[in-house]
């Protein structure tokens, strides 16, 4: 019942839009606080699986705490303990079938420098998986989403976190998207002769689409 909730609020609120642009808005997923199946990754690159919940937030998740299958003690994790975890989503994503980068059960965080403070990591939120580009949500620009559900319609998100290869994650900004277009995709020829012919890659809200194809186009 829940996520039919959750589905109708969402259809209601994308029906200004077109059906493609509205299929690319990211969205975040409320931290979850309440141990649910899940998984950590070692410093070692190691999978562990058990129950997650989200411990500590200051923005940014900034703490977890993880329990083995056979019933082991809890153990508390920070950013700097593990190279990322996932939690099983408590509604599964349905808006999202052509992105095949959007996990749509469950949520991934990594661990990666905070964008603004050198030397400090903090847990992100992986919005987009890709190997060249990755996008993650910015708790500290959200404040002028809507949340509906447990989830927040990022359409109306001031920025993101996004990291190129392995270079230090930055903040791109909606209202400097377009003249930060050419720098972050104009390395990738055919990616940038393609993006030519798809005018509204340069609006903000078809990010999603963007990161995308350009990953595709571009490996």
């Amino acid at each position: 019942m829940k996520t039919n909730r959750l589905t109708a609020c969402l259809a209601v609120a994308f029906a200004v839009a077109t059906p493609a642009a509205s299929a690319q808005i990211l969205v975040d997923t409320d931290p979850i606080h309440l141990p649910v199946a899940g998984y950590v990754v070692t410093l070692k690159g190691d999978t562990l699986r058990g129950k997650v919940a989200v411990t500590g937030v200051n923005n940014y998740v900034t703490q977890i705490s993880f329990r083995g299958p056979d019933g082991t003690d809890k153990v508390k994790y920070g950013p700097d303990d593990l190279l990322a975890f996932g939690q099983k989503r408590p509604d599964l994503l349905r808006d999202f079938t052509d992105l095949t980068s959007v996990d749509k059960e469950q949520v991934h965080y990594e661990s990666k420098e905070h964008p603004r403070r050198d030397g400090k990591k903090v847990f992100m939120e992986r919005l987009m998986d890709g190997r060249k580009i990755r996008v993650y949500n910015n708790p500290a620009g959200g404040e002028k989403s809507t949340s509906l559900a447990g989830f927040k319609l990022a359409e109306k998100e001031s920025s993101y976190v996004v990291q190129k290869t392995d270079a230090k994650p930055f903040v791109l900004r909606k209202n400097n998207y377009e003249e930060e277009f050419d720098t972050l995709f104009g390395d990738c020829t055919e990616f940038a002769a393609y993006a030519k012919s798809q005018p509204d890659f340069r609006k903000f809200r078809q990010l999603g689409l963007v990161v995308e194809s350009y990953n595709t186009r571009c490996e």
